[in-house]
Protein backbone atom coordinates (compact mmCIF):
# COMPACT_ATOMS: atom_id res chain seq x y z
CA UNK A 1 0.00 0.00 0.00
CA UNK A 2 1.44 3.54 -0.89
CA UNK A 3 2.19 5.86 2.06
CA UNK A 4 3.25 9.18 2.05
CA UNK A 5 6.13 8.67 3.83
CA UNK A 6 8.13 5.50 2.31
CA UNK A 7 10.13 2.96 4.57
CA UNK A 8 13.29 4.33 4.91
CA UNK A 9 15.56 1.81 7.03
CA UNK A 10 14.92 -0.54 4.47
CA UNK A 11 16.54 1.35 1.48
CA UNK A 12 18.76 3.65 3.08
CA UNK A 13 22.18 1.37 2.10
CA UNK A 14 21.03 1.58 -1.53
CA UNK A 15 20.41 5.06 -1.38
CA UNK A 16 22.88 6.74 0.59
CA UNK A 17 25.78 4.32 -0.13
CA UNK A 18 28.96 6.42 -0.19
CA UNK A 19 30.15 8.04 -3.12
CA UNK A 20 32.79 9.78 -4.48
CA UNK A 21 30.52 13.04 -5.10
CA UNK A 22 28.18 14.40 -2.68
CA UNK A 23 25.43 17.38 -2.88
CA UNK A 24 27.84 19.55 -3.68
CA UNK A 25 29.61 17.01 -5.89
CA UNK A 26 31.64 19.39 -8.24
CA UNK A 27 33.49 20.99 -5.03
CA UNK A 28 33.90 17.94 -4.20
CA UNK A 29 35.42 16.34 -7.10
CA UNK A 30 37.77 19.72 -7.74
CA UNK A 31 39.20 19.86 -4.28
CA UNK A 32 40.01 16.33 -3.59
CA UNK A 33 41.49 16.31 -7.55
CA UNK A 34 43.86 18.44 -6.39
CA UNK A 35 45.45 16.08 -3.85
CA UNK A 36 44.96 13.26 -5.94
CA UNK A 37 48.22 11.65 -7.42
CA UNK A 38 48.07 12.44 -11.01
CA UNK A 39 48.02 8.75 -12.79
CA UNK A 40 44.61 8.10 -10.55
CA UNK A 41 43.05 11.65 -11.82
CA UNK A 42 42.23 10.37 -15.25
CA UNK A 43 40.67 7.50 -13.99
CA UNK A 44 37.96 9.22 -11.63
CA UNK A 45 34.74 8.67 -12.41
CA UNK A 46 31.38 9.16 -10.53
CA UNK A 47 28.59 6.81 -10.29
CA UNK A 48 25.80 9.83 -10.61
CA UNK A 49 22.45 8.87 -12.67
CA UNK A 50 20.93 11.14 -14.38
CA UNK A 51 18.01 12.94 -12.97
CA UNK A 52 15.11 12.80 -14.96
CA UNK A 53 13.35 16.54 -14.13
CA UNK A 54 9.85 15.90 -16.37
CA UNK A 55 6.57 14.57 -15.15
CA UNK A 56 5.81 12.03 -18.48
CA UNK A 57 7.84 9.40 -17.40
CA UNK A 58 5.10 6.80 -17.92
CA UNK A 59 6.91 4.89 -15.22
CA UNK A 60 6.21 7.17 -13.02
CA UNK A 61 2.67 7.85 -14.07
CA UNK A 62 0.79 5.44 -11.69
CA UNK A 63 3.49 6.88 -8.69
CA UNK A 64 2.09 10.38 -9.53
CA UNK A 65 -1.91 9.17 -9.52
CA UNK A 66 -1.41 8.08 -6.05
CA UNK A 67 0.15 10.94 -4.73
CA UNK A 68 -2.83 12.72 -6.76
CA UNK A 69 -5.12 10.12 -4.21
CA UNK A 70 -2.78 11.44 -0.91
CA UNK A 71 -4.02 14.87 -1.73
CA UNK A 72 -7.08 14.74 -2.92
CA UNK A 73 -8.11 12.59 0.11
CA UNK A 74 -7.00 15.26 2.97
CA UNK A 75 -9.99 16.50 4.52
CA UNK A 76 -8.64 20.18 4.36
CA UNK A 77 -8.69 19.64 0.01
CA UNK A 78 -12.19 18.01 -0.50
CA UNK A 79 -13.96 21.28 2.14
CA UNK A 80 -11.77 23.52 -0.08
CA UNK A 81 -12.85 21.93 -3.75
CA UNK A 82 -16.60 21.58 -2.47
CA UNK A 83 -16.18 26.06 -2.28
CA UNK A 84 -14.52 25.88 -5.82
CA UNK A 85 -16.82 23.62 -7.15
CA UNK A 86 -19.90 24.68 -5.47
CA UNK A 87 -22.18 27.68 -6.95
CA UNK A 88 -24.28 28.31 -3.66
CA UNK A 89 -21.82 29.35 -1.16
CA UNK A 90 -23.30 29.82 2.29
CA UNK A 91 -23.27 33.52 3.35
CA UNK A 92 -19.94 34.60 5.56
CA UNK A 93 -18.60 30.67 3.90
CA UNK A 94 -15.20 32.00 2.02
CA UNK A 95 -14.69 30.57 -2.06
CA UNK A 96 -11.81 29.32 -2.89
CA UNK A 97 -10.46 28.81 -6.91
CA UNK A 98 -8.35 26.14 -7.65
CA UNK A 99 -5.26 26.08 -9.65
CA UNK A 100 -1.73 24.86 -10.22
CA UNK A 101 0.74 27.11 -8.54
CA UNK A 102 2.72 27.55 -11.82
CA UNK A 103 -0.72 27.19 -14.01
CA UNK A 104 -0.95 30.91 -15.10
CA UNK A 105 3.05 31.51 -15.52
CA UNK A 106 3.83 33.30 -18.60
CA UNK A 107 5.12 31.00 -21.57
CA UNK A 108 8.35 33.01 -21.94
CA UNK A 109 9.27 31.72 -18.04
CA UNK A 110 7.80 28.18 -18.62
CA UNK A 111 11.01 26.24 -19.90
CA UNK A 112 13.41 28.00 -17.53
CA UNK A 113 11.51 28.44 -14.24
CA UNK A 114 13.25 26.45 -11.39
CA UNK A 115 10.21 25.40 -9.28
CA UNK A 116 8.21 25.06 -12.56
CA UNK A 117 10.46 22.74 -14.37
CA UNK A 118 13.93 22.07 -13.15
CA UNK A 119 12.46 20.79 -9.54
CA UNK A 120 9.36 18.69 -11.13
CA UNK A 121 10.53 15.07 -11.32
CA UNK A 122 10.50 11.73 -9.54
CA UNK A 123 11.33 11.63 -5.99
CA UNK A 124 12.03 15.39 -6.48
CA UNK A 125 8.29 17.19 -6.88
CA UNK A 126 6.73 14.59 -8.61
CA UNK A 127 3.52 16.85 -9.02
CA UNK A 128 3.03 20.50 -9.22
CA UNK A 129 1.82 22.00 -6.06
CA UNK A 130 -1.48 22.36 -5.95
CA UNK A 131 -3.02 25.70 -5.05
CA UNK A 132 -6.09 27.06 -3.77
CA UNK A 133 -6.90 30.66 -3.78
CA UNK A 134 -9.38 32.49 -1.78
CA UNK A 135 -11.35 35.09 -3.41
CA UNK A 136 -11.41 38.09 -1.75
CA UNK A 137 -9.71 41.62 -0.96
CA UNK A 138 -7.54 39.98 1.31
CA UNK A 139 -5.33 37.77 -1.04
CA UNK A 140 -4.71 34.31 1.15
CA UNK A 141 -3.89 31.05 -0.22
CA UNK A 142 -3.28 26.99 0.91
CA UNK A 143 -1.24 24.86 -1.42
CA UNK A 144 -0.49 21.49 -1.20
CA UNK A 145 2.71 19.65 -2.22
CA UNK A 146 4.37 16.20 -1.47
CA UNK A 147 8.36 16.60 -1.49
CA UNK A 148 10.37 13.94 -2.54
CA UNK A 149 13.86 12.09 -1.80
CA UNK A 150 16.52 13.78 -3.68
CA UNK A 151 15.50 17.14 -2.30
CA UNK A 152 18.02 16.41 0.96
CA UNK A 153 20.75 18.43 2.35
CA UNK A 154 21.16 15.70 5.40
CA UNK A 155 20.52 12.48 4.38
CA UNK A 156 16.68 11.85 5.52
CA UNK A 157 16.20 15.78 6.04
CA UNK A 158 14.74 17.86 3.20
CA UNK A 159 17.26 20.78 2.39
CA UNK A 160 16.59 23.79 3.56
CA UNK A 161 16.53 25.83 0.65
CA UNK A 162 13.56 24.20 -0.63
CA UNK A 163 10.80 25.73 1.37
CA UNK A 164 12.74 29.29 1.13
CA UNK A 165 12.10 28.35 -2.76
CA UNK A 166 8.56 27.24 -1.98
CA UNK A 167 7.59 30.45 0.00
CA UNK A 168 9.35 32.76 -2.71
CA UNK A 169 7.23 31.39 -5.61
CA UNK A 170 3.82 31.14 -3.38
CA UNK A 171 4.26 35.18 -2.03
CA UNK A 172 5.54 36.13 -5.42
CA UNK A 173 1.75 34.31 -6.91
CA UNK A 174 0.22 36.16 -3.77
CA UNK A 175 2.36 39.61 -4.88
CA UNK A 176 1.13 39.58 -8.41
CA UNK A 177 -2.61 39.36 -7.12
CA UNK A 178 -2.14 42.71 -5.37
CA UNK A 179 -0.16 44.81 -7.38
CA UNK A 180 -2.32 46.17 -10.93
CA UNK A 181 0.94 45.39 -13.05
CA UNK A 182 0.92 41.91 -11.83
CA UNK A 183 4.19 42.31 -11.19
CA UNK A 184 6.12 41.71 -7.60
CA UNK A 185 9.62 41.24 -6.35
CA UNK A 186 11.42 39.65 -3.18
CA UNK A 187 12.75 42.68 -1.20
CA UNK A 188 13.57 40.84 1.48
CA UNK A 189 12.50 37.64 3.22
CA UNK A 190 12.99 35.61 6.55
CA UNK A 191 11.79 31.81 7.53
CA UNK A 192 11.92 30.11 10.98
CA UNK A 193 13.00 26.65 11.04
CA UNK A 194 10.99 25.09 13.79
CA UNK A 195 11.44 21.43 13.06
CA UNK A 196 13.40 19.33 10.02
CA UNK A 197 11.58 18.52 6.69
CA UNK A 198 11.37 14.96 6.10
CA UNK A 199 11.27 13.71 2.50
CA UNK A 200 8.72 11.65 0.98
CA UNK A 201 5.93 13.97 2.96
CA UNK A 202 2.58 15.72 1.74
CA UNK A 203 3.14 19.22 2.89
CA UNK A 204 0.73 21.93 3.21
CA UNK A 205 1.51 25.98 3.30
CA UNK A 206 -0.29 28.66 3.98
CA UNK A 207 0.59 31.95 2.52
CA UNK A 208 -1.23 35.69 3.38
CA UNK A 209 -1.09 39.23 2.25
CA UNK A 210 -1.18 40.96 5.56
CA UNK A 211 -0.71 44.59 4.40
CA UNK A 212 0.01 46.84 1.70
CA UNK A 213 0.88 49.98 1.41
CA UNK A 214 2.38 51.88 -2.26
CA UNK A 215 4.45 49.41 -4.09
CA UNK A 216 4.96 47.27 -0.49
CA UNK A 217 3.26 44.43 0.41
CA UNK A 218 3.93 42.25 3.11
CA UNK A 219 3.49 38.31 3.67
CA UNK A 220 3.21 35.75 5.78
CA UNK A 221 2.87 31.76 5.86
CA UNK A 222 3.53 28.98 7.65
CA UNK A 223 4.53 24.97 6.62
CA UNK A 224 3.00 21.57 7.57
CA UNK A 225 4.44 18.41 7.16
CA UNK A 226 1.48 15.60 7.63
CA UNK A 227 2.16 12.83 9.40
CA UNK A 228 2.72 9.34 7.29
CA UNK A 229 -0.79 8.40 6.02
CA UNK A 230 -2.77 6.62 3.42
CA UNK A 231 -5.56 7.77 1.33
CA UNK A 232 -8.08 5.02 2.95
CA UNK A 233 -7.09 6.59 6.09
CA UNK A 234 -8.25 10.50 5.24
CA UNK A 235 -10.94 9.20 2.90
CA UNK A 236 -12.62 7.67 6.13
CA UNK A 237 -12.55 11.40 7.72
CA UNK A 238 -15.11 13.88 7.23
CA UNK A 239 -14.53 16.67 5.14
CA UNK A 240 -13.10 20.00 7.22
CA UNK A 241 -15.71 22.59 8.04
CA UNK A 242 -13.78 25.20 7.35
CA UNK A 243 -10.15 26.97 6.01
CA UNK A 244 -8.76 27.20 9.40
CA UNK A 245 -6.05 24.84 10.39
CA UNK A 246 -7.25 21.61 9.66
CA UNK A 247 -6.94 18.23 11.82
CA UNK A 248 -4.08 17.00 9.59
CA UNK A 249 -2.36 19.99 10.03
CA UNK A 250 -2.67 20.21 13.74
CA UNK A 251 -1.57 16.39 14.24
CA UNK A 252 1.43 17.10 11.71
CA UNK A 253 4.58 19.32 12.78
CA UNK A 254 4.96 22.61 12.09
CA UNK A 255 8.60 22.40 10.51
CA UNK A 256 8.79 26.60 8.64
CA UNK A 257 6.85 30.26 9.68
CA UNK A 258 7.70 32.86 6.98
CA UNK A 259 7.36 36.57 6.11
CA UNK A 260 8.13 38.32 3.48
CA UNK A 261 8.50 42.10 1.60
CA UNK A 262 7.48 41.94 -1.59
CA UNK A 263 7.96 45.40 -3.97
CA UNK A 264 6.25 46.16 -6.94
CA UNK A 265 8.67 47.29 -9.58
CA UNK A 266 9.50 51.03 -10.97
CA UNK A 267 10.70 49.81 -14.15
CA UNK A 268 8.35 47.67 -17.07
CA UNK A 269 9.26 43.87 -17.27
CA UNK A 270 6.63 41.10 -18.33
CA UNK A 271 4.79 39.84 -15.39
CA UNK A 272 5.46 36.40 -14.57
CA UNK A 273 2.28 35.25 -14.43
CA UNK A 274 -0.56 35.98 -16.82
CA UNK A 275 -3.54 37.86 -15.73
CA UNK A 276 -6.66 35.85 -14.53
Amino acid sequence: MFRAQRVFASSVEGRFKPRPTCQHGHLWTTANRLSMPAKLQGSFKTNERPIKTTLTDSATFEEDQQIHGLISSLPLVRYLRSTSHSSTIAAGQPKYTELHLHSKIHPSAVSTHLVGGSLLGQNKLPIRPQLFVRDGPTVRMIATCYIGSQLCGHPGYVHGGLPFVLFDDLFARCASMTFNSGVGMTANMDLQFRKPSIPDRVYIVRAEAMKREGRKVWLSGSMRCLDSFTAEQMAAKPAATGDGLSVEEEQGSLVVEASSLFVEPKFAMVPLFQNE
